[in-house]
């Protein structure tokens, strides 16, 4: 017996099961109803509550992330304008919060309810798409047990709504492709339309449904589903080119382009295979002289911009953002050896350490890496099982899940990777992993009931 098939209707029994352990869990992580501070929530709250006071989209200018997060420099303050630095998603959610008078406690609970939401939304759509209750079941749960899932409810960043979005987007796009009906395609499209202003890495999310549709030969539904997804974006785009000069979705992309990306490069050149392999781990300096190379690599950009006449303290964040990001690229493609072994060192963090770096948050790292990359690594094994399984289950909803999984972890490998990014995709890894499972148990099992012999085989 390798599967489980659906046998009448028994997804309510699943969906509360997977929505009760989905439900309890970020309640019993502490600080429970208090938020986690991060790099990023003074700027997000400030965005929040101007928004909420009627200001518009404004915070104060900063000249860069190498100022902010170099020691000892505070969040800036200083005259509000036109922020391009985040896009508006998840700022408004806040907003909402905000304008009613509500604090922490009512933001985590909210995110707690829409990571429950995400967890059902997985539970559902993996039942449709593989007939199969345990597969459904197992999935769901693995997204509810989730830790970076589980960890960020509690934090002020846009990763809880996000998860939202995109599962429940997914399974939509999969849905419209499948059986080619309208009113899922338009939920889809207005998911992944509001998905990049949520989190400006789903950009290209649009063209990837699109070229799906299109695989499943849904032409119309494809050419709607594209124009619909990528308008809140290209207007989001033309205002930013309008307040800032430039033409972009954020800044923060162009700001991790140099000092992530092109800071981390320039910190393994020449120093070995071994080192930058292995330059995550934090139990090398690696961190240390990527923060300490920063300022180096401002000063440059300031120095490339005066030269070509732009005074770097009276111009706009968004011209400034044309030189982080141009000089990144620079880095980049003077050292593409070092920057492919950092990416597949973000690869093997991302599905290694994506479970015990958090749960590692005020522990100590060395028992939660005992406990937890082990479970990683089975996750990782169980979904490479899986995979064949739900191959000839359902093709079109695998290749669509591998293309998910493949976008977020390639456009998540920068060398700054950490344990959020694998949030994104769990829905789909789940599924994967959870047909794994549900495969080698039904293995188990049959291999079981045939060492018993003929003779001794109770009926079931």
């Amino acid at each position: 017996m390798i599967d489980h098939p659906m046998r009448g209707d028994n997804r309510w029994p699943l969906l509360l099961a997977v929505a009760a352990v989905a439900a309890v869990l970020p309640l019993l992580w502490p600080p429970r109803t208090t938020v986690i501070p991060t790099w990023d929530t003074p700027l997000y709250e400030k965005l929040g509550h101007n928004l909420a006071a009627g200001n518009g989209f404004v915070a104060p200018d900063r000249v860069a992330i190498a100022e902010l997060m170099h020691p000892g420099k505070p969040e800036p303050h200083g005259p509000v304008m036109p922020s391009a630095i985040r896009t508006p998603g998840y700022p408004f959610f806040l907003a909402i919060f905000y304008r009613l008078g509500l604090g922490n406690a009512a933001i985590v609970a909210v995110q707690i309810l829409l990571f429950v939401l995400s967890a059902v939304v997985t539970t559902a759509g993996v039942r449709a798409a593989t007939g199969s209750d345990a597969v459904a079941l197992t999935a769901g749960l693995i997204v509810a047990t989730h830790i970076p899932s589980i960890f960020f409810t509690h934090v002020i960043m846009s990763e809880t709504p996000f998860l939202l979005i995109i599962s429940a987007g997914f399974f939509l796009l999969w849905s419209s492709g499948e059986r080619g009906r309208w009113r899922a395609a338009a939920g889809a499209a207005a998911l992944f339309a509001v998905a990049p202003l949520v989190r400006p890495i789903a950009i290209f999310l649009p063209l990837l449904g699109g070229a799906y549709l299109l695989m499943r030969k849904r032409i119309a539904i494809a050419a709607f589903f594209v124009l619909v997804a990528v308008a809140p974006s290209a207007l989001w785009i033309a205002r930013n080119a309008r307040v800032q000069g430039v033409p972009m979705l954020d800044g923060v992309s162009s700001e991790n382009l140099l000092f992530y990306r092109g800071a981390e490069i320039l910190v393994v050149h020449d120093r070995g295979l071994l080192y930058t392999l292995s330059a995550m781990h934090h139990d090398s300096d690696f961190y240390y002289r990527m923060v300490h190379l920063r300022p180096l690599l401002l000063a440059e950009t300031k120095d490339e911009m005066r030269r070509d006449g732009i005074d770097p303290e009276r111009s706009t964040y968004g011209q400034r953002c044309v030189y982080y990001r141009r000089h990144g690229l620079r880095i980049i493609r003077a050292h593409p050896i070092d920057n492919a072994l950092l990416m597949l060192n973000g690869v093997t963090h991302l599905f290694t350490e994506q479970y015990w770096l958090l749960w590692a948050y005020g522990r100590d790292y060395r028992a939660a890496r005992a406990i937890f990359l082990p479970v990683a690594l089975l996750m990782l094994a169980a979904a490479l099982y899986g995979l064949p399984r739900l191959w000839r289950t359902n093709r079109s909803f695998t290749l669509l899940a591998l293309a998910f999984i493949a976008y977020f972890v390639i456009l998540s490998t920068e060398p700054a990777t950490d344990p959020r990014m694998t949030i994104p995709y769990v829905p789909m890894y789940a599924a994967l992993s959870a047909a794994g499972i549900v495969r080698a148990y039904g293995r188990e099992r049959a291999s079981r009931l045939g060492n018993i012999g003929p003779s001794k085989m109770k009926p079931v």
